[in-house]
Parts: C-alpha cells; structure tokens; sequence
C-alpha cells in the first residue's frame, strides 16, 4: 500500500502553500485560524459519500452527532446512533485504499486498480492519531479513517488538504462489516464533519458550504463549547422512519402519505 502523505510531507506541503499564498500565486489561503480556501472546500466536498444536501437525516446540527444522542421512532423498532466517539487529534498520514467502477453485475462497486482513470471513485485511509477522547469509546490511540475522493479528484491533493488541518475534532463510526477494510472508520455526515479548529479554539467546518457549515455548527462555536455539550448525559430524541431513514418529526411526511 503506497503512502500520499506523511507528517514530513505535509509540513512541506502547508510551507509551500503559506509562501503561494503571500505571494498571490496558486488558490490556497491561510489565515492565522484556519488553512482553508474555496478550492479546499470544494475538494473536501467530494470527499463525501453522497451529497449531503440530499441525505436523509433526524439531526440538525453538530449537538445531533455526538455519542451521547440517540435517535428512535414512534413504536421503538428503528433506534439509531450516528457517532460511536467523538475524538481530538490529527491526521498522521495518508495512504491510498481502494478504487471502484460501477458495473451492472456490482451497482455498488467493483474494485479495479487504484491508478486506474476508469475509477468512479477512490477510498484514501488516514491515519488519525487520537491526542483526547472527548466522548464515546475507540480502542488505542490511534484509528484509521476511509474516506472517499471523486475519481477526478488527485488523491495526493486530498492527502495534501487533510495534512494541513492541524488540529481537527470528528465524530466518527464503524463502517459496516461488509466493508473491505471493517476494522475502519467513516467521519459522520457522510464523511464530511470535518471539525478544524484554530489556535484560538474556534471551530470551522472546512468540508461544507459556508451556509450548511453556519448552521451545521448551531451553538457550538468552541472547542470548549464542543466539550460541554460531548459531556452531557445521554439523550434520546424522537425519529420517523420513512423505508431505510430516519427523519426529524418535523420533516416527515404525513402519515396518509407514508400508507399509499
């Protein structure tokens, strides 16, 4: 399995991308809070593993992604945790995974080489060193993220973006055991809760459009804040299950409509 990225790299890398930026050539910005640009963003978006403007979800914020929330419908038979722990740290490094085609005999993937151009997507598995569990449960100190890039996206760029996060928070969770590599984990919200966090401890969702990442952080605006509300004791909000979903109250359909 080939490295894209190490520790080593990746500083160069963020001093390459520091001296682009003050001398007005190449994309990338960095500020004093966050290495962040609308290429990045637009990079880290297609990392997820379905839009997330068409996901189906109860939660409404980052406070409904956490361990310690619990969703369950009506009559008690669909009950769903979204985050097994919530973790402090950063990327150690970057290495490829895996590369899939859509076929009509395997819909949902068929593996072929991971250079290959034909590839619909590619997994990339990152390394993340754990520095505090802020809530829930991981063995170790390390764990090891599958994430997904589009396959126009250059996995050395993704590699290269998530190296330069020094410091990020992601609630995260298994991924099904049918999985090529189940001992992983996905970031929630469809592999996008990307949770950076500046020198001064002010959060940022990088991953997202400015206008979902505004309302995706809710209240929480600190790492401190972020703590607290990790903290509380469990809780269990209502759900609606519509087929395989599980939706806000609110935002299901009526129930005349679920019976035709």
């Amino acid at each position: 399995m080939r490295t894209l990225i190490n520790g080593k790299t990746a500083l160069f890398s963020l001093l390459l991308m520091t001296a682009l930026a003050s001398t007005g050539c190449g994309s990338a910005t960095i500020d004093g809070d966050a290495a962040r640009s609308d290429e990045s963003s637009r990079t880290l978006e297609l990392m997820g593993d379905s839009i997330t403007e068409e996901l189906l979800v109860p939660y409404q914020n980052v406070a409904g992604l956490l361990p310690n929330v619990t969703y369950r419908d009506q009559d008690q038979s669909v009950t769903e945790v979204y985050a097994e722990a919530l973790v402090l740290g950063s990327v150690e490094s970057v290495e490829e995974g895996a590369a899939f085609v859509a076929t009509k005999a395997e819909p949902d993937g068929e593996e072929i080489p991971f250079d290959s151009p034909e590839a619909a997507w590619r997994t990339l598995e990152a390394i993340f060193v754990i520095d505090e569990l802020l809530a829930g449960q991981v063995n170790g100190d390390s764990i090891v993220l599958q994430l997904s890039a589009d396959g126009d996206e250059d996995p050395a760029e993704v590699a290269e973006l998530l190296m330069s996060m020094a410091q990020l928070a992601l609630s995260v969770k298994h991924v099904p055991p049918t999985n090529y590599f189940p001992e992983s984990y996905w970031v929630v919200h469809s592999n996008t809760l990307f949770i950076a966090i500046s020198p001064s401890g002010e959060l940022s969702l990088p991953a997202l459009p400015d206008a979902e990442a505004e309302n995706m952080l809710g209240q929480i605006d600190t790492l401190d804040e972020l703590r607290s509300v990790a903290a509380q004791e469990p809780e269990v909000r209502p759900a609606v299950a519509v087929g395989e979903a599980l939706l806000a109250p609110e935002d299901a359909p009526p129930p005349s409509a679920l019976n035709d």
